[in-house]
């Protein structure tokens, strides 16, 4: 397991990979979106063909829930597992891609 501080820069946000979400990642993305202070707001998911269990943000791209102009996580609380674990988490390692590590400050990007 790496050692990692976060500097917070977005950078594994901007990005071009896919988000992938796992079932408690969704449940607890829509338990988030129920809360009263969270009414109005919205959330792209998609179902993953051929990966029954597993949902995403959409296209490789950069994140659709990072906000380039305040730099923060529009769903941080309910963010999904691969970015609570990242760089550590099973599904951050498998399709975060270098790009995003290599972007990384932490890691001399």
């Amino acid at each position: 397991m790496t050692e990692f501080e976060c500097k917070r820069c977005g950078k594994c946000c901007e990005a071009v990979c896919m988000r992938f979400l796992t079932e408690e990642d969704f449940d607890r993305i829509m338990r988030w979106l129920e809360q009263e202070e969270n009414w109005g707001k919205t959330v792209a998911i998609a179902t993953i063909e051929n990966m029954p269990g597993y949902y995403s943000f959409g296209l490789p791209a950069s994140c659709t829930q990072y906000d380039h102009v305040t730099k923060q996580c529009k769903i941080y609380e309910a963010r999904p597992s691969m970015c609570r674990e990242y760089p550590n988490g099973p599904l951050a390692i498998r399709f975060s891609g270098r790009r995003a590590l290599e972007q990384c400050p932490e890691f001399g990007g």
